[in-house]
């Protein structure tokens, strides 16, 4: 009897570097895809914090005589001081409210005793701006955002000129060294337009404690803000003007 001999069927090497190269070229083009939509998606969930963030100041000042303040406490005294998230915390019922999913760093929110010292994921800033922090736009000068604490009172809305057009709140992190870290301390929640133009204004604030109040890029080279009528939109990096950080009109 005859034997016959079966032959094996398979890839050559050539062959399989071929398939390889289909592979890795795919690869190549379908990755950074997928690493936009899931920024997109993170983008998406951070509008709506901050969208739930511009609702509940609305509901604040409807509650609060038709103001809002960014600290409570009494002034010189730290131990008993709080900030704005804690504010706004029973309005939105969650901490995770505060948190970008792109980044956020460990802020402390409260010194008080009910919690002492609260500290949580945070990546919004508050806009600052007060009448001296205009060194790049000496024309600015007295001019104020939503400037409110312990020292300067509470800010009634008749006095933002243009609610829609003047931004409250911005997402935070430095354009060049990353997130914010885990060093923030008194002042960290909020922002000066200064810092959004990579500027260090060593004459009243040290350059390391500045990255505290930076404006950060951290979507599609842009970020998300809440404006003084509570909408939220996306604004492109360095695309404000020094008008949209003053409650006072031109």
């Amino acid at each position: 009897m005859k034997r016959r001999n079966r032959g094996t069927n398979g890839f050559t090497l050539i062959e399989l570097l071929v398939v390889i190269a289909i592979i890795a070229i795919l690869a190549a083009i379908l990755f950074p895809v997928f690493s936009r939509a899931r920024e997109r998606a993170r983008a998406a969930t951070c509008m709506n914090n901050m969208k739930q963030l511009g609702t509940a100041f609305t509901m604040y000042m409807q509650d609060y005589d038709a103001v809002i303040i960014e600290q409570v406490g009494l002034p010189g005294v730290f131990t008993n001081r709080i900030w704005w998230p804690y504010l706004a915390y029973p309005y939105v019922k969650s901490y995770d409210v505060f948190k970008c999913p792109s980044w956020s760093g460990s802020m402390r929110i409260c010194y008080g005793p009910e919690p002492p010292q609260l500290r949580i994921p945070f990546s919004y800033l508050y806009n600052k701006m007060a009448p001296t922090y205009w060194a790049l736009n000496p024309s600015y000068a007295g001019k104020m955002g939503f400037a409110t604490d312990l020292y300067l009172g509470a800010l009634p809305d008749a006095r933002i000129e243009d609610p829609s057009g003047t931004i409250w709140l911005v997402e935070a992190g430095s354009r060049t060294t990353g997130p914010m870290e885990d060093r923030i301390a008194f002042g960290g929640q909020q922002a000066v337009y200064e810092w959004h133009l990579d500027y260090h204004m060593n004459t009243y604030m040290n350059s390391a404690s500045g990255y505290w109040r930076r404006v950060g890029n951290p979507h599609f080279d842009g970020f998300n803000a809440v404006y003084g009528d509570g909408h939220a939109k996306w604004v492109k990096w360095k695309s404000t003007t020094p008008r949209m950080w003053t409650i006072e009109a031109d």
